[in-house]
């Protein structure tokens, strides 16, 4: 936690940004690198796998809401290094 107190500034120019914020900005460009990759396995779980009808639709709703995360971190501008 970063607090200041006695007006030492220093504590926050030194600690920024918190680990929190660093691992959730490396989750976003980790989802932005997966997301694509889904995409392209899930072609290929369509196209010949022995996969079932369940597995191929688990895997394509899975697919589909890590695409629909990557474009949100992306309108919110969460993914890269920008502070």
């Amino acid at each position: 936690t970063i607090s200041v107190s006695g007006g030492n500034m220093d504590s926050i120019f030194f600690h920024w940004p918190p680990a929190a914020i660093q691992m959730a900005v490396i989750a976003s460009v980790v989802i932005a690198f997966v997301a694509p990759l889904s995409l392209l396995l899930l072609v290929l779980a369509w196209k010949d796998s022995g996969w079932g009808w369940f597995r191929k639709l688990h895997h394509l709703a899975i697919s589909l809401s890590l695409v629909a995360l990557a474009f949100a971190l992306n309108e919110w501008n969460m993914i890269g290094f920008h502070y």
